[in-house]
């Protein structure tokens, strides 16, 4: 995957809460919100209510992730502060119209 890119370091995190009270966090670089991206069967339509959250520094974004049950990544950013904690293997990530993408879920064994 390529290195970030340093001129986008706000990513776009919304934080969830599922039934059973646990985080999940939609987080996508900040100049991929509003956009659709499409590719074969996928789509990921970053203009819903799923991704619009806050703007926030990835260190931030980082501290949130680490407290997250599941997390739906869409950004070479975003993609980037993941797989600084470990949490996605390069293997896992696809790419959607050349946007890399993965859906983490955190079990009790990592």
């Amino acid at each position: 995957m390529p290195k970030p890119n340093r001129i986008a370091e706000k990513l776009i995190v919304k934080k969830h809460i599922a039934p059973d009270g646990r985080l999940v966090l939609a987080v996508c670089d900040e100049e991929l919100l509003m956009q659709t991206l499409s590719e074969d069967d996928i789509v990921l339509d970053l203009s819903t209510d799923f991704y619009k959250g806050t703007a926030m520094e990835a260190g931030d974004a980082s501290l949130l992730m680490k407290k997250a049950y599941i997390i739906n990544l869409v950004g070479i950013n975003s993609l980037h502060a993941a797989e600084s904690l470990e949490l996605v293997d390069k293997k896992n990530i696809i790419t959607v119209s050349g946007i890399p993408h993965a859906q983490i879920i955190v079990t009790d064994s990592l």
